[in-house]
């Protein structure tokens, strides 16, 4: 099917897509509000760019396996869509920019990539489940979906890999719940391999208490636990070298950070911002005996007010 094939037929109501067409064109279906059912054929293998933009009357549609990829804004302002498929391995930018009424999306295991603004203004979303082959997620695609409640995901290392673009990129953003293996998240210590905390990683978590950077983690990155409303407990590792701006800003519950690493095996940087003001006027950092002064008088961790030794563990 063709560019524009069917652009602004506000008449048409039904479409049947014959297994004699391998793609649909860019805005092939554009601003035909008055579409409320498609059936596509297993042949189809592309949606193009806007191809159903603004087909308001669109509640549902089942994408076959054959499709592998979803086009610029090929959804967008759908807004009575309901239901997506598992069937597609890269999800454009603005794919399903304000399908306002879209309340639950499950990713699929093929999915490597999720556009900028992919669900923003998805603002019915309660449950997003993320596939594990999901590696990035676009500037803002989860931006105004601020009833998102339960993020599902099978594997703590595969979201730890993830690469998010903004903090609004995170599904967890406005404060859901992370739940491995539908286990919400609470207490996080690091999988086995996994070497930094990616940026925006944890933003947002809800429910999370406790956070144990072990293994050969080395950096927490950008705004990798900020808005962490639960948090009480940081315990950083022998490995870890920096921590990053705004790591654990916004977590205005957190009573204790304990370092493990002593200065002799390398000192654990940290900026003026990585936690919160509050953080530093309540919380207690404990440090050992031989160390406590040194990040006493250092940049970053000298802000906080109470600081104690404790013995190497």
């Amino acid at each position: 099917i063709g560019n524009n094939a069917f652009h602004n037929c506000w008449g048409l109501t039904s479409v049947t897509i014959p297994n004699s067409v391998t793609s649909i064109g860019k805005s092939a279906f554009y601003g035909c509000n008055g579409l409320e059912s498609v059936e596509i054929s297993n042949s189809v293998t592309s949606i193009g760019d806007e191809a159903f933009y603004g087909c308001a009357g669109l509640t549902s549609i089942e994408i076959p396996n054959s499709v592998t990829s979803l086009g610029f804004g090929a959804f967008k302002n759908c807004s009575r869509l309901t239901i997506i498929p598992n069937s597609v391995t890269s999800i454009g930018e603005y794919a399903f920019y304000r399908c306002t009424t879209l309340t639950s999306v499950v990713i699929p295991n093929s999915v490597t990539s999720i556009g900028s603004y992919a669900f923003s203004g998805c603002s019915g979303l309660t449950k997003v489940t993320l596939g594990s082959g999901v590696r990035e997620i676009g500037c803002d695609a989860f931006e105004k979906c601020n009833a998102i409640a339960n993020v599902y995901i099978r594997n703590l290392a595969t979201w730890c890999n993830i690469e998010f673009f903004s903090s609004d990129s995170n599904p967890l953003h406005s404060g859901a719940r992370l739940l491995v293996n539908n286990a919400p998240l609470t207490s996080f210590v690091t999988p086995k391999g996994i070497t930094e905390i990616k940026k925006y990683a944890f933003f947002g978590c809800k429910g999370l208490t406790s956070v144990n950077i072990s293994g050969s983690v080395n950096n927490v990155g950008y705004s990798a636990f900020n808005s962490c409303a639960d948090l009480k407990t940081i315990t950083l590792s022998n490995k870890i070298e920096e921590l990053c701006e705004y790591a654990f800003a916004n977590c205005e519950k957190i009573g204790s950070v304990t370092i493990k690493r002593i200065i002799k095996d390398g000192f654990i940087k940290c900026d003026h911002n990585t936690f919160d003001k509050v953080t530093y006027t309540k919380a207690t950092l404990y440090a050992h005996p031989s160390d406590w002064r040194t990040y006493y008088n250092a940049y970053g961790w000298g802000w906080y007010r109470f600081i104690k030794v404790v013995k190497r563990q």
